[in-house]
C-alpha cells in the first residue's frame, strides 16, 4: 500500500517539475510572453490562498519522497539463535513458518495446514490447524507430526520449541444431489399373431383309399 502511495507522490512532484522545467525553458527566450501569463494568471485564475495551499501540499510531497521513499519495510519480529563473542544469530518469524510449511508438505495424512507461531520465555509455541485425509488415525497422525516438527525444527533452528498444538478442521465435503433417472415408459408389446392351422377336410373316401 505504501508503496503504490510512494509511487503516486513520486509521479506527482515529477509531473509538476516537468510543467515548471518545461514553462521556464520557454519563456526564458521570451520574457514578454512570460510577463503577460503571469498577469492573466494572476486575474483570471490564481488566488492567494490557492498558490499557498499548492505549495504547502508539494513541500510535504518533497519531503515525503526524501526522507521515507526506498526505506526498506520494516522487519517482522525475529528470534535470537545464539549469541555469541563473534555476534548474535537470529531467524526470523517467517523463516520458521517457511520451515512448518516444508515440514508438513510432506505429512502424506494432511491435506491443508495453517500455523500461528508464538515464542514464548519456555521457548516455541507452534500451533496447527490442519484438515486430515480421510480414514486415517487422527490420535497416531498428530503424535507423529508433534513429536517429528519440535525434532525437525530444534535440530534446524537450535531454537527450544516448548509447545506444538494441533486443530483438525475437516472442512465439510459439498454435498453432491444424485440425478434421478428418468422414467422411462413401458416399451409396447410387439403384436403377436396367432396362426390358426387349416382345418383338414378328411373325407371317409380319402380315408379309406390311404
Amino acid at each position: 500500500m505504501y508503496k503504490v502511495i510512494d509511487r503516486f507522490f513520486v509521479g506527482l512532484l515529477a509531473l509538476v517539475v516537468l510543467v515548471f522545467c518545461g514553462a521556464a525553458v520557454v519563456f526564458a527566450w521570451n520574457a514578454t510572453a512570460l510577463e503577460e501569463l503571469i498577469r492573466w494568471l494572476y486575474a483570471s485564475w490564481i488566488h492567494p490562498a490557492s498558490v499557498t495551499a499548492g505549495c504547502v501540499v508539494l513541500i510535504l510531497i518533497a519531503l515525503r519522497v526524501l526522507f521515507f521513499a526506498g526505506r526498506a519495510p520494516a522487519e517482522g519480529p525475529r528470534i535470537l539463535v545464539t549469541a555469541g563473542e563473534l555476534g548474535s544469530v537470529e531467524i526470523t518469524m517467517d523463516t520458521l513458518g517457511q520451515l512448518v510449511d516444508a515440514y508438513m508438505t510432506d505429512v502424506e495424512a494432511v491435506t491443508d495446514t495453517r500455523y500461528n507461531l508464538r515464542p514464548g520465555e519456555k521457548g516455541l509455541g507452534i500451533y496447527l490447524r490442519v484438515a486430515m485425509a480421510s480414514g486415517v488415525a487422527i490420535p497416531a497422525v498428530s503424535g507423529a507430526v508433534q513429536s517429528g516438527l519440535k525434532e525437525f525444527i530444534e535440530r534446524t533452528t537450535g531454537i527450544a520449541v516448548a509447545e506444538v498444538g494441533i486443530l483438525v478442521d475437516n472442512p465439510p465435503a459439498p454435498k453432491v444431489r444424485e440425478a434421478k433417472a428418468p422414467v422411462k415408459a413401458p416399451a409396447p408389446r410387439a403384436a403377436v399373431q396367432t396362426v390358426v392351422p387349416a382345418a383338414r377336410d378328411d373325407s371317409p373316401d380319402e380315408a379309406a383309399h390311404s
